[in-house]
C-alpha cells in the first residue's frame, strides 16, 4: 500500500514539473516578444503626458508590468514604471470625473439661463447624487417653482418644495458649499457675504433663507392652495432677516387671511341675531345673546389680527416704486374701513397702527384670542334692563357689544401679491 502511495505522490510531483515548465517556457516566450514588449513601451511613452490619453498609458503600464514584470530586459523600466501606476490612476479617475460633473453642470448652467428647467431638475438630480451639499444646485432648484407660479406654471412646485427644504435644512446644519471662482478662491457679494447659486438665482445665506422660505409659504399659500401650511413659512420670514422681512404682499396675504377666517364666523353672528329676534321667550333670547357675544369677541380678534397684518403691510410699502405705491393706498382704504367698523369711530387709525405694528408680529400659526368689548350702557323700559341697539351694516339691529367689526372677511379681496415682490 505504502507503495502505490508513493507512486501517487511521485505522478503529483512530475505533474508540478511539468506546469512549472510549460510556465517558465511561456515567460520565456514573453520576453523574447521583443516586438510586442517595444509597443506596448511605446504605447505607455506616447500617452502618459496627455490628459485626455493617460487612460491608454495607465492601461498599457498595467499590461506590461504583467505581462514583462519578470523579463531581465524590462526591469528598468518596470522601475520606472510601477511607482507612477497609482498617480495616474488617481489623475484618471479625477479626469473622468471632472468630464462627468462638467457635461451635466453645462446642461444645468444651460437650463437656467434659458428657462428649461427640465434639463436643470435633471442634471441637479445627477449632481447632487455625488455633490450632496453643494448649495450652487439646490438653491436654484429650490426657487424655480417660486418664479413659475408668478407666471402661473406650476409644473415644477412640488420639486421645489422638496430641494426649498432640503436647502433650509442643509444651510441650518452648516458645512454647505459656497461659490468658488476658477482658482479655489471663495466669490463673496457687496457686503462681502459668501454666495450661494448661480446666474439669477445667485444669493447670500441670509437673502437664501429668507427666499427659500417665501417660496414655501407662496407656492403653498397660491398654488396649492394649502394656506394653514404655508402660515408657519411666512411667520418664519418675518422673523429673519432678508429683504422678504419687509415684503407688503407677504402682510397682505395674512390680513386676507384673518378675513378669510373670519368670514364665515360672520356669518354665523347674523344668523344667530336672526335666531334671537324670533325667539319666543327672554330666557331663549338671553341663552343666543351668549353665544352671539362669545362669536363676536372671536370675530374682534380676526379683526384686529387683520388690521395688525394691514398696517404692517402699509408701514413697509415703498411708496417711491410704483407698484408699491398703488398698493399702499390700497391698503389704507381697507384699514380705514376695518378701523371703523371696529371701534366705530375714524380718528386714531394712524396712532393705531403705530402702535400695534411696534409690537411682535402675533403668530398666525397660534390661536386668536376672542376681545370682548365692554358693556354698553343699558336703559330700563318697563322694569327690565336692555341693551341701546346698534345698526350693522347690514340695517341688522343688535346689542352693541355683539356688533361684528368687519364685512363678512372683505379683507381677503385687499390686495393680491404682485407677480414678483421687489428684490
Amino acid at each position: 500500500m505504502k507503495s502505490i502511495y508513493r507512486f501517487l505522490s511521485f505522478g503529483a510531483v512530475l505533474t508540478a514539473f511539468a506546469a512549472l515548465g510549460t510556465t517558465a517556457s511561456y515567460a520565456q516566450d514573453r520576453c523574447g516578444d521583443t516586438d510586442a514588449i517595444t509597443a506596448t513601451d511605446a504605447k505607455v511613452r506616447e500617452n502618459y503626458l496627455k490628459p485626455e490619453t493617460r487612460k491608454v498609458a495607465l492601461e498599457a503600464g498595467k499590461e506590461y508590468i504583467a505581462k514583462y514584470g519578470e523579463c531581465e530586459a524590462s526591469k528598468g523600466f518596470v522601475a520606472w514604471l510601477k511607482p507612477l501606476i497609482p498617480d495616474w490612476e488617481k489623475k484618471v479617475k479625477d479626469r473622468e470625473e471632472y468630464l462627468w460633473a462638467k457635461e451635466r453642470m453645462a446642461k444645468f448652467d444651460n437650463g437656467i439661463q434659458n428657462g428649461k428647467f427640465d434639463d436643470s431638475y435633471a442634471a441637479g438630480a445627477e449632481l447632487l447624487s455625488k455633490y450632496p451639499n453643494n448649495m450652487n444646485f439646490i438653491l436654484p432648484l429650490g426657487l424655480i417653482g417660486l418664479y413659475e407660479s408668478y407666471k402661473n406654471n406650476y409644473k415644477y412646485n412640488d420639486d421645489s418644495i422638496r430641494y426649498a427644504k432640503m436647502a433650509i435644512t442643509k444651510f441650518k446644519a452648516g458645512g454647505v458649499e459656497p461659490k468658488k471662482d476658477k482658482d479655489g478662491k471663495l466669490i463673496l457679494d457687496k457686503t462681502d457675504k459668501e454666495i450661494y447659486g448661480t446666474y439669477q438665482f445667485e444669493r447670500n445665506k441670509d437673502e437664501a433663507l429668507s427666499e427659500l422660505n417665501y417660496a414655501l409659504a407662496f407656492i403653498n399659500y397660491y398654488a396649492k392652495k394649502d394656506k394653514k401650511a404655508a402660515l408657519p413659512y411666512y411667520y418664519e420670514v418675518t422673523q429673519m432677516p432678508g429683504v422678504y422681512k419687509d415684503e407688503p404682499r407677504l402682510y397682505v396675504t395674512l390680513g386676507s387671511f384673518y378675513g378669510d377666517e373670519s368670514a364665515p364666523i360672520g356669518k354665523e353672528i347674523v344668523a344667530l341675531i336672526e335666531k334671537q329676534k324670533a325667539a319666543p321667550t327672554d330666557e331663549e333670547k338671553q341663552k343666543l345673546d351668549v353665544e352671539i357675544k362669545a362669536k363676536v369677541a372671536l370675530y374682534n380678534g380676526y379683526t384686529e389680527r387683520a388690521l395688525d397684518a394691514f398696517g404692517r403691510a402699509y408701514k413697509v410699502a415703498d411708496e417711491k416704486v410704483a407698484s408699491e405705491k398703488k398698493l399702499k393706498d390700497d391698503v389704507y382704504k381697507m384699514l380705514q374701513g376695518l378701523y371703523e367698523q371696529r371701534f366705530e369711530k375714524k380718528d386714531g387709525l394712524n396712532a393705531y397702527v403705530a402702535t400695534s405694528t411696534s409690537k411682535p408680529l402675533p403668530n398666525p400659526t397660534s390661536e386668536v384670542t376672542p376681545i370682548s368689548d365692554p358693556e354698553p350702557a343699558k336703559t330700563t323700559t318697563a322694569g327690565t334692563s336692555v341693551q341701546a341697539p346698534t345698526k350693522l351694516a347690514n340695517g341688522i339691529s343688535t346689542p352693541a357689544a355683539t356688533k361684528p367689526a368687519a364685512t363678512n372677511g372683505k379683507a381677503a379681496t385687499a390686495t393680491k401679491p404682485a407677480a414678483k415682490p421687489r428684490r
